[in-house]
């Protein structure tokens, strides 16, 4: 590494950046509750999937509300009643494993 130094610093980088992402995630559990973990998920699910259709903007990634609970460390029972929740506060609305963005700026409130 010290021949190296692009590689070293590359390095520290990638190290950097899995340690915020870790220390993100921990903050998350501890600091958060379930439906502003599954708000921030959304979210970010938003940024790097969506894809914008005539009832909304779509998140382009298929995922099943265990795969959703598994992100953000909660049981399927909760991530159905969040779900629920959202759709029925018209936050977002769900259909054949899609989810559409339907209120951007509840999420990112509730998200805080």
């Amino acid at each position: 590494m010290q021949n190296k130094q692009e590689l070293s610093l590359r390095l520290h980088k990638l190290m950097g950046f899995r340690f915020r992402q870790i220390e993100n995630k921990l903050e998350d559990l501890l600091f958060r509750d379930v439906p502003s973990r599954l708000a921030r998920l959304l979210l970010r699910l938003a940024e790097k999937h969506l894809r914008e259709k005539k009832h909304g903007d779509r998140i382009n990634i298929k995922l099943t509300q265990q795969e959703m609970a598994n992100l953000i460390w909660a049981i399927r029972e909760m991530m159905s009643s969040v779900l629920n929740q959202f759709k029925k506060a018209e936050y977002i609305n769900y259909e054949s494993k899609y989810i559409y963005i339907a209120n951007r700026k509840a999420l990112e409130k509730l998200a805080r």
